[in-house]
């Protein structure tokens, strides 16, 4: 393929959907299966020479579900950061973006902590990885911009806040993926995604495979990026 974005965001949008369709009493199922599709995408991003990756694995706002799902998705989070710890020999350099603090459980921290730490160690990284946990993007440009205050910088421009958001060190996604239909960034990456390539395909996410990955690539490839010239 020609044309390969160098940077792919993905909203994981359908899991409760999905397990409602599949008549699943604990809708949990839905989460699981999604996170297979997610380890399946990293694998799939380091085949096909995507640099950079960014997932929204949990929003500030879903804190808002119910408390049995609430909980339910922390425990997997638990078990997904031990499965996305096995992808580091694959030469995965992880990075968590959202708010460490909050309601987090000091395990999951010291968990995403421990990642990062070992993350480190790998020099020449085939893909980076940015789950995006207890994320708002609100709050990332509000940090931004406190950050860009407390150093005593004269004025807020672009470029200050391109230099402290949580992204910093990446670029901005060319590519976003938002699977089950919607047709809306629903408060993430918005400050990043502003000249972003969107495919909204309606397929709930644990149905997401190979081939619906390649359909978004080739869409992709088929377009042109003007950047309002």
């Amino acid at each position: 393929m020609d044309k390969i974005p160098q940077h792919i965001a993905v909203i994981l949008d359908g899991n409760r959907r999905w397990a409602k369709r599949n008549r699943l009493k604990n809708l949990i199922k839905g989460h699981e299966e999604g996170l297979k599709r997610v380890e399946e995408l990293i694998d799939y991003n380091i085949e096909y020479g995507v640099k950079y990756l960014s997932v929204y694995a949990f929003s500030q706002e879903n804190w808002a579900r119910p408390d049995e799902e609430v909980k339910g998705i922390m425990k997997l989070l638990g078990r997904a950061c031990d499965k996305f710890k096995s992808h580091l020999d694959k030469g995965v350099k992880i990075k968590f973006i959202g708010d460490k603090g909050g309601k987090l459980s000091d395990k999951i921290i010291k968990k995403m902590n421990k990642i990062e730490s070992l993350s480190e160690e790998i020099q020449e990284p085939k893909l980076h990885f940015l789950p995006a946990i207890n994320y708002s993007g609100f709050n990332d440009i509000v940090n931004a911009v406190n950050k860009v205050i407390k150093d005593g910088s004269k004025e807020i421009t672009k470029e200050t806040i391109d230099k402290n958001i949580s992204t910093a060190d990446y670029p901005n996604p060319d590519l976003l993926i938002r699977t089950s239909g919607e047709k809306r960034i629903s408060n993430f990456m918005i400050w990043q995604l502003a000249y972003t390539e969107l495919y909204l395909p309606d397929i709930l996410w644990p149905d997401f495979k190979r081939p619906d990955f390649e359909k978004a690539l080739k869409e992709y490839a088929r377009r042109t990026r003007r950047f309002g010239k």
